[in-house]
């Protein structure tokens, strides 16, 4: 399970849990851009982020953006990748090139 959306001027991000995860990472950014990590959430935390800053500034709804999630699991003091989501993309809810009802070709 992975699912992304927006609420308002938030981007939700929520997951399943990894068995022996201890630690998952959100990433994400504006679409063209390097991801960057967002958020740290713990194994016991619930498997839900709410994003509302990209670049330490509110989300941009006129942009589209991009999030991952990689699950960790602590060994010997080492954090090692279990696993990681697939690339999740958005349209801006404000983005009008990406977002704006186009006719229909009927066939």
């Amino acid at each position: 399970l992975f699912k992304v959306s927006q609420k308002g001027s938030k981007a939700v991000i929520a997951w399943g849990k990894v068995k022996g995860a201890d630690q998952y990472i959100v990433y994400g950014g504006y679409y063209g851009k390097k991801s960057k990590k967002l958020k740290t959430v713990n194994a016991g935390a619930p498997a839900t982020v709410n994003i509302t800053k990209l670049n330490g500034k509110k989300i941009n709804l006129k942009k589209n953006y991009k999030f991952y999630v990689v699950a960790y699991k602590n060994i010997n003091g080492k954090r090692v990748k279990l696993c990681k989501t697939m690339m999740a993309y958005i349209a801006g809810r404000k983005n009008t090139k990406y977002t704006k009802k186009k006719k229909c070709l009927s066939l």
